[in-house]
């Protein structure tokens, strides 16, 4: 279907010197589900994406060119956008892979910050975007009190590490971070409130 969609956003740039908001794409993009490699595949190349489609409060869907909007953002969107000409789609996937998923990203995204603490936000554009402003900052300040508390111990290396899961001197547990409040509210409920 989405193929379909591309094909036929591209035949209709060739044949019309103006693009009207007739067969307009939502790409309500759940976190974690798969979503960047779905978008890479099968949407990149059609190049009418809108403007600031991550930034609800200032994203027009009458822009020049606007036929495709992927965002992290929720349902709610759909009323900024012409039901009759609008096309919504998402991608599921199994919530014990979506939490392990997120989990994994977390740790990697604000581990960066150990190698490089100074890393400005503009290299790190996925912290600002839900939600990523509320886990990598969390994480980040986890990683780094952890550092700081291996400095007064004898561990110095994962080398031995059976379980990758439990490395509670280097990383947050993973049961500590699905346990946390913040994670029962935007992993476990996240992805209902988005589609709802």
């Amino acid at each position: 279907m989405v193929r379909k969609w591309a094909k036929s956003s591209a035949e209709k740039k060739k044949k019309a010197d103006k693009l009207t908001l007739k067969d307009f794409l939502f790409f309500l993009h759940v976190p974690r589900i798969g979503g960047r490699t779905f978008y890479s595949c099968f949407l990149y190349a059609n190049t009418d994406e809108c403007p600031r489609s991550y930034d609800k409060l200032r994203f027009d869907p009458r822009e020049t060119n606007c036929r495709l909007l992927a965002t992290h953002d929720d349902y709610s969107l759909m009323s900024k956008l012409p039901k009759d000409k609008t096309s919504m789609i998402t991608i599921l996937r199994n919530p014990i892979d979506r939490v392990f998923s997120t989990y994994e990203f977390s740790v990697e995204v604000a581990a960066r910050f150990l190698v490089h603490p100074n890393l400005t936000s503009a290299k790190q554009m996925s912290i600002h975007i839900w939600p990523w402003k509320y886990f990598v900052p969390w994480m980040r300040e986890d990683l780094f009190a952890r550092r700081d508390a291996r400095k007064h111990t004898e561990v110095r290396s994962i080398k031995g590490k059976q379980n990758p899961y439990d490395m509670r001197e280097f990383v947050m547990p993973l049961n500590t971070f699905v346990d946390d409040p913040m994670a029962h509210e935007i992993i476990h409920n996240g992805a209902t409130f988005q589609v709802c």
